[in-house]
């Protein structure tokens, strides 16, 4: 696992990152934190008992952090083994209703369908609740009893396997290990993917601004997001060097953009009118 414990220096800059309202900034926290060894190691087996040292509004904002770099692709773990889980999971052993708030917070601001309670059926529970809910304390009350009915029906369910003897002992043999299996493969499969993009994105961070750029204007398999922040850090005097197809497949893909980095280089490329910029025909 690599470092355990983040130094002080790493949670005051997690912190400071947390607390970030100028997205203008998050650059420069994504610079300072991008090649920490501790976020390059933390994951869903990382210890987070360290949180109980902060007051709660730290806990949070490190949380925050925390998601904020994942969403910027800065971390290795994300999917079902992000660390993220483990550290929500100690802010809601110390306070389940205001762990709400915190939950909230997550869902609202990753794609991570297992953030934060390293559940998707917890996650979707969860937005259900939320919509309805009128408090954090009626937010809990309704994920908790969305929780003990889903139990009670994997209970319910195992009970009936059981019954069925010997047969149902049999399934229920099998059913347990086609389970652990499709576990095991799908966390196997996320860190490869994990592992994969980390690949791909050194081997671009060595490329040449044109290059890039070329890149990801012809990939077709990937989304903008898929690309760390650091990638869109174009002038237009770079797109201009592109041949007029590449730069037009280029425009297509950051048109679309409402907000974030892309959308800012989208912006500065039709301030420069090379948005308008079109393919002789």
């Amino acid at each position: 696992m690599g470092n355990c414990i983040p130094d002080e220096s790493t949670q005051k800059s997690l912190i400071a990152l947390g607390n970030c309202l100028d997205r203008v900034q998050f650059k420069e926290h994504f610079r300072i934190l991008g090649s920490n060894p501790y976020l390059q190691n933390v994951d869903i087996r990382s210890p987070f008992e360290w949180l109980n040292a902060h007051p709660w509004a730290d806990g949070f904002a490190i949380i925050k952090g925390l998601v904020r770099l994942e969403v910027a692709r800065l971390t290795r773990a994300d999917g079902s083994v992000s660390g993220i889980s483990r550290a929500y999971h100690i802010m809601e052993i110390r306070d389940p209703i205001a762990a709400m708030e915190i939950a909230a917070w997550v869902v609202d601001h990753t794609r991570n369908h297992f953030l934060p309670f390293g559940s998707m059926v917890t996650h979707a529970n969860f937005c259900r609740v939320k919509s309805r809910a009128t408090s954090w304390k009626q937010c809990r009350e309704e994920l908790s009893r969305a929780q003990s009915e889903f139990r009670d029906r994997q209970i319910r369910v195992a009970i009936e396997v059981a019954n069925q003897k010997p047969e149902g002992q049999h399934r229920r043999k099998i059913w347990q290990a086609v389970a652990a299996r499709i576990n095991s493969g799908q966390t196997t499969i996320q860190r490869a993917r994990s592992l994969a993009r980390r690949q791909l994105l050194s081997v671009l961070s060595a490329l040449s601004a044109k290059e890039q750029l070329e890149h990801i204007a012809w990939d077709d398999s990937h989304p903008l997001c898929f690309y760390t922040h650091d990638l869109c850090d174009f002038t237009p005097h770079d797109v201009q060097q592109l041949d007029p197809v590449t730069r037009e497949r280029l425009m297509a893909k950051l048109k679309d953009r409402k907000s974030g980095p892309w959308q800012k280089l989208a912006k500065r490329l039709a301030e420069d009118g090379i948005a308008q910029t079109k393919v002789c025909k």
